[in-house]
């Protein structure tokens, strides 16, 4: 099963194209998907997207919401770990044929 993105697009509290996040769901990769810009990254950004994010998913009616992580990625585990992710498992995802990382985050 595979959702189209959804029209919801946030972008980061600091400067301009500093990073975005936006509500998706696909086969692996989440109901959330954020990117900050290499020359933007660790300084908080991520994690205030996906804070600011949260909230606009229980309009849906969702009551949690996965989000996935290249089990690589330290970064963004540190991002969801921030704002409450739980981990679930970690699953290999065929088409990157890279292994993620699924944490739900009860909102």
């Amino acid at each position: 099963m595979n959702f189209a993105s959804e029209s919801l697009m946030l972008h980061s509290p600091g400067p301009a194209d500093a990073g975005q996040v936006a509500t998706c769901r696909r086969d692996y990769g989440g109901h959330i998907g954020y990117s900050v810009r290499p020359s933007e990254r660790r300084k908080g950004y991520a994690t205030e997207m996906l804070r600011q994010c949260l909230p606009h998913c229980k309009a849906p009616g969702l009551d949690r919401v996965l989000i996935t992580c290249a089990d690589s990625n330290e970064a963004s585990r540190q991002v969801i770990l921030a704002n409450g992710g739980l981990y679930e498992k970690t699953v290999f995802e065929p088409l990157g044929q890279r292994n993620l990382k699924r944490y739900w985050i009860t909102i």
